[in-house]
């Protein structure tokens, strides 16, 4: 399988997100991507192996059942 590089706005499209969601979480190491200038190039190989969490926000520890 080839490895393509994607942009931000083509992965964006993909995920269903927004194209400034991408760029965080390509910054806080999630999505892992290069930086070329301003723009972020994603691997296709890194986007197939990303898995996204679901909506919302993760429950706090102290509140979660065992």
């Amino acid at each position: 399988m080839e490895n393509f590089l994607l942009t931000t706005d083509v992965v964006a499209k993909h995920l269903g997100v927004t194209v400034i969601r991408v760029e965080q979480l390509c910054r806080k190491g999630r999505l892992p991507a290069h930086k070329h200038g301003r723009d972020w190039a994603i691997k296709s190989s890194d986007l197939a192996a990303f898995v996204p969490r679901g909506p919302g926000r993760p429950k706090d520890r102290k509140t979660r059942k065992k």
